[in-house]
């Protein structure tokens, strides 16, 4: 049985559009809220490319007039080379695809987790290196010298 949360619409906005729509003050965190949520998972940072664009076509057929704003996105890589400060033109972009999608850039969606047989399918990250490895792909090793303060 699906369980249901509230998401403020720039986090499922920035889920779609696959763009950094976040809000600085709230940060990443809304977004792995809302791709464990529907993933039903505990999402590491390398897998959450991977669940958003499993989870995106959900969100398109929950939203289907936040397809509207996706028409637009060459509009916002635009203003983001653009505009002196990537914020303004995030929070404008942000209240136009609001405005273009029939709602307002400060509501919540209540989104639900996904059925069970929807196919994600959970992978440890260290089931997954052992695969990667088990590819032949390479894998690098970094040492980082925790001794000095940053």
């Amino acid at each position: 049985m699906a369980t249901y949360q509230r998401f403020p619409f720039r986090v499922i906005m920035a889920s779609i559009t696959e763009r950094n729509l976040i809000d600085p003050e709230s940060g990443f965190g809304e977004l792995y809220r809302l791709l464990a949520h529907m993933t039903g998972d505990t999402l590491f940072t390398n897998q959450i490319v991977e669940a958003n664009r499993f989870c995106k076509p959900f969100l398109l057929s929950l939203f289907p007039d936040f397809e509207e704003a996706q028409k637009h996105l060459p509009e916002l890589d635009r203003m983001i080379r653009e505009y002196e400060s990537e914020g303004v033109a995030v929070d404008t972009w942000v209240y136009i695809a609001a405005q273009l999608c029939g709602t307002k850039p400060d509501a919540e969606f209540s989104v639900p987790s996904l059925p069970l047989d929807s196919g994600w399918v959970s992978l440890d990250p260290f089931s997954k290196l052992e695969k990667m490895i088990a590819e032949g792909r390479v894998i690098m090793e970094i040492y980082l010298d925790t001794t000095e303060e940053c």
